[in-house]
């Protein structure tokens, strides 16, 4: 809910597979607040990277930088048309 409002810090708590260990993840939040739609953004390049059996690729800044440089300069405002432009970012 931070990403909403903007500001603070946060943590993950979660489990590691192997070694199986307790580990916490602090993070700042950014000052600024996020827009539902930037939400929506993030949800679909997380998902869809995810399921596509990726997720290692979030550990590559390049690759990150590149993905979200290309999705940034687009416009799409429906969840339908943004889920589009993520598949095709990530095709490319």
């Amino acid at each position: 809910m931070r990403a909403l409002f903007g500001g603070g810090r946060g943590y993950l708590h979660m489990t590691l597979r192997h070694p199986y260990e307790d580990w916490i993840a602090p993070f700042d939040c950014h000052a600024h607040r996020y827009h539902l739609t930037e939400l929506v953004w993030f949800d679909a390049l997380l998902t869809q990277t995810v399921t596509g059996g990726e997720a290692h690729r979030f550990g590559n800044a390049d690759w990150l930088d590149r993905a979200v440089e290309g999705l940034v300069r687009q416009r799409p405002r429906t969840t339908r048309t943004i889920r589009q432009a993520v598949a095709e970012a990530l095709q490319a």
